[in-house]
């Protein structure tokens, strides 16, 4: 599913007022980030296995047990780009300003 290294947008970023207690902070939806290790975890709610994901850009203070959190890897998509290339927002800032360009008016000799 995802990779070390892999850029991701978040596209859940609903939690239960319980987060509070482990997360200090949380991923937003529609950000992107990248993945800064993965480990097999059993979701915090249902106790179902799954992967949680750290991020880059995100770090909360060790739980109980010594570790830092993850965010359950469901929460995210990748994006398709790596760490060196652009986010995606700023890729899509890049294609806004050329569609929004003024337009050039071209003479036509007859």
């Amino acid at each position: 599913m995802f990779n070390v290294g892999d850029r991701v947008i978040c596209i859940y970023d609903e939690f239960p007022p319980s987060v509070w207690g482990w997360g200090h902070t949380l991923p937003l939806a529609g950000r992107v980030y990248q993945i800064r290790g993965l480990r097999t975890d059993p979701h915090y709610l249902s106790g179902e296995p799954g992967i949680g994901v750290w991020l880059v850009e995100i770090t909360n203070p060790p739980m109980i047990n010594g570790e830092e959190p993850t965010f359950t890897a469901g929460r995210f998509r990748k994006t398709g780009l790596h760490e060196g290339t652009k986010s995606n927002l700023e890729a899509a800032d890049i294609e806004l300003s050329k569609v929004n360009q003024p337009k050039r008016s071209v003479e036509v000799s007859t």
